[in-house]
């Protein structure tokens, strides 16, 4: 069995989808397949078939495109990854390594600004008074797992919680999180697994 599945889903910019494949390509650990989840016809101009496996998933939102990775992953770990967030290295590894405790089924990777990387946008996802919220510090906040823009998850649980809410936007991953606990699986963060994200505009929180 392979040991992680990166799933990185559609995005019409080309740009975003680039910017990301190939850092995933140029820092990925062994034992990884790469999927991507197309919504339009690609015409492969990098030759990357050998590398990349392309997946159409026409009409899909990003929570059902993460979905449809899920069911085509071999790995034991997936990595959902938004387009346009940028791996760094070791980034893959670092993360792993906290799966070493079989309790833990998500782990919460470091987002740093792409362009300023010394600031920290978010260290994953947490809940106060019913709203789902990003956490910047996790010694500060109750952090319940990553944010859907780039987490790591023992496949096997989110198989058994039956993966991202397709009609929830932003929120998936919070719903995600917390079904997952609710399962009795925890969750963990990693300081030193690093992606790169543009700052994207601050959301109405959602109860």
């Amino acid at each position: 069995m392979l040991r992680l599945s990166i799933i990185i889903p559609l995005e019409r910019n080309s740009r975003l989808l680039y910017d990301c494949w190939f850092c995933v390509l140029d820092n990925r650990p062994a034992c990884t397949e790469v999927l991507v989840f197309l919504d339009d016809q690609y015409d492969d101009p990098y030759d990357l078939h050998d590398e990349v496996q392309f997946v159409s998933a026409r009409g899909a939102n990003r929570a059902a495109a993460f979905n449809a990775g899920l069911r085509a992953a071999s790995g034991e770990y997936v990595h959902l990854l938004r387009c346009g967030v940028e791996a760094t290295a070791g980034w893959a590894d670092a993360a792993l390594a906290r799966f070493q405790d079989r309790g833990v089924a998500a782990v919460a990777p470091a987002v740093h600004h792409r362009q300023e990387p010394e600031k920290r946008l978010h260290q994953g996802v947490t809940v106060r008074r019913g709203v789902r919220r990003l956490a910047q510090n996790e010694k500060r906040s109750a952090v319940i797992g990553p944010a859907v823009q780039g987490g790591f998850f023992r496949r096997a649980a989110l198989e058994q919680v039956g993966g991202l809410a397709e009609d929830l936007g932003l929120c998936a991953d919070a719903d995600l999180l917390l079904r997952l606990t609710a399962a009795g699986w925890s969750s963990t963060t990693a300081s030193d697994s690093g992606l790169l994200a543009r700052q994207d505009p601050r959301p109405r929180g959602l109860k």
